[in-house]
């Protein structure tokens, strides 16, 4: 009788187990039922990220109805994508409930998702503020037309004036939109929407790093740990690492050549520009004749250079180095399997530790291996700055 005991309460426990787990797991679950009106047949594909890779599913339409299951472990931007129409919204873990216009795919109307109700919110923040910009866009156009037909000089001059003064009130509107986003991250610290625009800010490089940080950890801790939280807490650590003042880390990477290139090798014998480039950039390619110029006064004295291409395509990259005619320098790409996205990233890569954002961005590092000057574009100011940083460096 003991033993039977005993058997039944573990068979007990083993029950109860698989209910917990089977619950944890229901948790995580969505359904999307949807209908699109005017269409009663084909398919309709559902397009999000559960973790960290891209996820396509799909589903048949019929009598203009269609479902979706599946799991994800917190709110989730996905898009509809219906032939060339897409509608773009998030799910979360319960039941969703979605009705489309097959000639209105973007107007959709959604339910049972918190997440995407805040969405909802922040897009009627920016509307005025996107149709003020479109209104600039569509003037921009007018009187970038007026000038090409344009044979007067004067009046020529004076539609050159006002297009920039539309540049101008353009960039004014788009710090607006900027503005907008950054309020409702601030006002709603515990929203999912919230890290996600606090990303679009930090990729728009419209906040310093200690505004960054401060408003990061202003956000809930489960916005912290959320998909896009995590994102922003490496931006915010690459951004550290390439702070004036910090020691560069260092990185392994095979050159054109398929040499091992470190940073740490030059270390206590030369100084490094590092400069973060690709083929396709214009602003790059007008750059070298500067860095070629650099190169050949200081190279002999202590002075080396590091290219590291963001180029997707290897043979646009080789291309160029040909092109240019600076293998004279090292040359390595930004990450070994770059074009493979950021989920093959290796911890030797420069992509891993280094905030790059736009190209061209020139870092110089001392022979102690530390960061003395940061630049983004070669204006003639900078072009000064860094030379002069250069000669006052190798004369210690």
């Amino acid at each position: 009788m003991e033993i039977k005991l005993k058997h039944l309460v573990v068979l007990l426990l083993a029950l109860l187990a698989g209910c917990s787990s089977n619950q944890m797991k229901n948790e995580n679950n969505f359904s999307l039922n949807g209908r699109l009106i005017g269409q009663d047949t084909g398919i309709i594909i559902l397009r999000y990220v559960p973790e960290s890779a891209w996820k396509y599913d799909t589903a048949n339409i019929r009598n203009e109805r269609f479902q979706f299951q599946g799991e994800i472990f917190e709110p989730t931007r996905a898009t509809l994508l219906n032939g060339e129409q897409q509608a773009e919204f998030y799910i979360e873990p319960g039941k969703i409930s979605i009705t489309l216009d097959k000639e209105k795919f973007t107007d959709f109307k959604l339910s049972g998702s918190k997440t995407q109700a805040e969405e909802d919110l922040i897009n009627e923040m920016v509307k005025p503020v996107y149709e003020k910009l479109d209104l600039w866009r569509q003037k921009r156009s007018l009187v970038s037309d007026s000038i090409k037909n344009m044979k007067d000089e004067i009046k020529k001059k004076k539609l050159e004036s006002e297009l920039n003064n539309i540049d101008a009130q353009w960039l004014l509107t788009r710090e607006q939109l900027n503005r907008t986003w950054l309020k409702f991250v601030l006002e709603n610290p515990q929203s999912y929407v919230s890290p996600y625009y606090l990303g679009i800010l930090v990729g728009n490089d419209v906040l310093s790093l200690d505004s960054m940080i401060l408003v990061f950890n202003g956000l809930d801790t489960t916005m912290q740990n959320s998909k896009y939280g995590k994102l922003i807490k490496e931006d915010i650590a690459k951004k550290e690492n390439t702070r004036i003042g910090s020691l560069a880390p260092d990185f392994k990477a095979y050159d054109i050549n398929k040499e091992i290139v470190t940073l740490s090798e030059f270390k206590d014998k030369s100084i490094v520009l590092l400069d973060f480039w690709a083929s396709w950039c214009v602003p790059c390619r007008q750059s070298i004749p500067y860095l070629k110029t650099l190169y050949k006064t200081y190279h002999s004295k202590g002075f080396e250079i590091i290219s590291v291409s963001i180029d997707m395509k290897k043979d646009a990259w080789l291309q160029a180095i040909k092109e240019e005619g600076i293998d004279i320098w090292h040359h390595i790409p930004v990450a070994e399997n770059y074009a493979a996205g950021p989920s093959f990233i290796t911890k030797d890569d420069v992509y891993n530790n280094y905030d790059i954002g736009s190209v061209p961005t020139y870092l110089l590092v001392d022979k102690n291996g530390r960061i003395v000057g940061h630049w983004k574009g070669l204006s003639e100011e900078n072009e000064k700055s860094l030379n002069d940083q250069i000669a006052e460096l190798l004369k210690k």
